[in-house]
């Protein structure tokens, strides 16, 4: 007795590696425009900025302006943001911003993306008062309310990014 091969009645298609990484790409980024909506939202309803918002709920500080943004709004999102933007409600982000978090690793940040800011000008960009500014400078101040602390990563990231823009159009690096 010998065995017959059985022939499919469709042909066989391989799977092309390029293709499914193609898929992934697409599928990893998703329309921006219900997400601008709801970002606006949010700055309405909390009354923070897009930077803090961005740094409250885990977006890029880029991503944030972009959908904000009336000049040149973008069309995309990747879809980990839109996910940790659905994540997070008003009510849920005014009621952190109330609560006091861990601020013992701001002093490093701060110390090197903006080392000549003094407590007074620091209080002023984070609209707090001069001994928490003064705190977190000198690193004796490890708890502060969330709302400070976003404020502070906004303020890094902003800063770092205006720094590299800076230093890309000097030539510098």
């Amino acid at each position: 007795m010998s065995a017959t091969a059985v022939l499919p009645t469709q042909p066989v298609r391989r799977r092309n590696p390029s293709c499914d990484a193609d898929l992934d790409r697409e599928a990893s980024w998703v329309d921006a425009a219900p997400f601008r909506a709801l970002l606006r939202q949010l700055i309405d309803d909390t009354g923070l900025s897009a930077p803090v918002l961005a740094a409250a709920i885990g977006l890029p500080g880029r991503t944030a302006w972009s959908l904000v943004s009336a000049a040149r709004p973008t069309r995309r999102i990747r879809w980990v943001d839109a996910k940790a933007l659905l994540e997070r409600d008003y009510a849920q982000l005014r009621a952190e911003a109330r609560t006091c978090g861990d601020a013992s690793h701001l002093h490093d940040l701060l110390v090197a993306t903006c080392p000549d800011l003094t407590p007074a000008q620091l209080a002023r960009l984070l609209r707090t008062d001069i001994w928490t500014a003064g705190g977190l400078l000198d690193g004796w101040l490890t708890s502060c309310p969330h709302e400070v602390i976003w404020r502070a990563l906004a303020l890094i990231e902003g800063w770092t990014t205006t720094s590299d823009m800076l230093r890309a159009d000097a030539g510098l690096g």
